[in-house]
């Protein structure tokens, strides 16, 4: 007996386009949970279940999908895939969402990049938050490689159908506990207007817990769909902590900061730097990076002022986890490095203890990499252009987030994408 069951029916044509189909019904099913399709181009292949029927919907054979060209297959996040001459069809066994594609669809937007040292081997890896779709959200792990590389990625969590909406979190990495492995943390906001945080703690296999009880954030505080989170040792303690910037309108934006504790969980907020006017989220790129050596993370922002300038300036870290008011240590014309191609990242690039700020540059058919190194004083030099592909050889809109770490151990921070 086939694995696809039995036929319920002769072979028949397909029309208009020319080819065949047979239908099959598995052993215990009630109606048909396979057909074969076959072309004289394509030969013959099965479409089961969920995509069987996501196929007949978009018309099957005579719609844009065309004949299928492989049997089902599973893919490295969480779905089992149908291929076909113009595109594939995946059903996700976590969301239970099936989705058709065209070969060249991107679902980046699908995906959130993180960085850390998640099974404590001193090699920074590769964390992706995965949006499923239907409230569900998965994580993965790409463990760095001795020579720098990514293995193939790891699904190490999964929420269930409906429990967790990937929209509806902001992300970020540090390690909360001390135990000198990544974690990581979620601001997630409410329907209601109150926020939470949840936390995953890393586990020496490389994976994560389930996260425990979030830190409650009331309503008022700030329009979640405003505010940027942040994670770093913003008061020199040896744990992450993470720190959300919001923004109030008219140019009004503050910084809070949340401490860690020893298990990992948060105090209360800490409010600090309040800006007066003229600061927007939505012009800043913001990364966290110890910009003056002094053990404590700063934050660091690209900030785009209109037609203007694009400048980099330093939020330092106090003691008690709080931040100075910025100040600017480069700038160049907008038109010079427009803020519509450019994605930062940020990391100790030349292993002199401080944190660097690296732009990623879409040159429109190349993408090129600019290092501004750090101060001692927390700001930045002016840039250095360094790696850039040739021309048609890498596109910016087709890669991931630029995310830095030490991937390959040598004391120095990498760009993964």
């Amino acid at each position: 007996m086939s694995v696809y069951g039995f036929p319920v029916d002769p072979e028949a044509p397909t029309s208009p386009k020319a080819g065949a189909h047979q239908h099959f019904k598995a052993v215990g099913a009630s109606a048909v949970t396979t057909t074969f399709f076959w072309s004289s181009g394509t030969g013959a292949w099965p479409v089961s279940n969920a995509n069987r029927t996501k196929y007949s919907a978009e018309n099957s054979e005579n719609g844009w999908l065309g004949f299928p060209t492989s049997a089902e297959y599973a893919t490295n996040n969480a779905s089992i895939r149908s291929d076909f001459e113009g595109g594939y069809i995946k059903w996700n066994r976590h969301s239970y969402t099936t989705t058709a594609h065209k070969p060249n669809d991107r679902t980046a937007h699908l995906r959130t990049d993180l960085g850390g040292d998640v099974n404590g081997d001193k090699r920074s890896d590769l964390i992706t938050v995965q949006d499923y779709g239907n409230d569900t959200t998965g994580l993965y792990v790409l463990d760095a490689k001795p020579d720098g590389g990514l293995a193939e990625p790891r699904e190490v969590w999964s929420s269930g159908a409906r429990n967790f909406n990937a929209a509806s979190a902001k992300w970020a990495t540090g390690d909360f506990n001390g135990d000198k492995r990544a974690d990581v943390a979620a601001l997630y906001g409410y329907g209601d207007g109150h926020n939470a945080v949840f936390t995953w703690f890393g586990t020496p296999d490389g994976g994560f817990t389930t996260p425990g009880a979030p830190l409650q954030i009331p309503a008022g505080k700030w329009d979640w769909s405003k505010v940027a989170l942040l994670a770093g040792d913003f008061n020199g303690d040896k744990r992450a902590d993470v720190a959300v910037v919001h923004d109030h309108g008219s140019g009004v934006t503050a910084a809070t900061t949340f401490t860690s504790k020893a298990d990992g969980t948060f105090n209360a907020g800490l409010d600090s730097w309040r800006s007066a006017s003229g600061w927007h989220n939505a012009a800043a790129q913001y990364q966290v990076v110890d910009s003056n050596g002094d053990g404590r993370s700063d934050i660091a922002a690209v900030y785009f002022n209109g037609t203007v300038e694009t400048a980099m300036w330093t939020f330092k870290a106090k003691t008690d986890g709080g931040f100075e008011a910025p100040f600017k240590s480069w700038s160049a014309t907008a038109q010079a490095f427009q803020s519509a191609r450019i994605e930062s990242t940020g990391g100790d690039y030349n292993g002199d203890g401080r944190g660097d700020l690296a732009i990623v540059y879409d040159y429109s058919g190349a993408t090129g990499t600019h290092t501004f190194t750090a101060k001692p004083d927390g700001g930045f030099n002016a840039p250095l252009a360094s790696w850039k592909s040739g021309d048609g050889n890498w596109w910016a809109t087709s890669s991931g987030t630029p995310v830095s770490g030490d991937t390959d151990g040598d004391g120095r921070a990498d760009i993964a994408s």
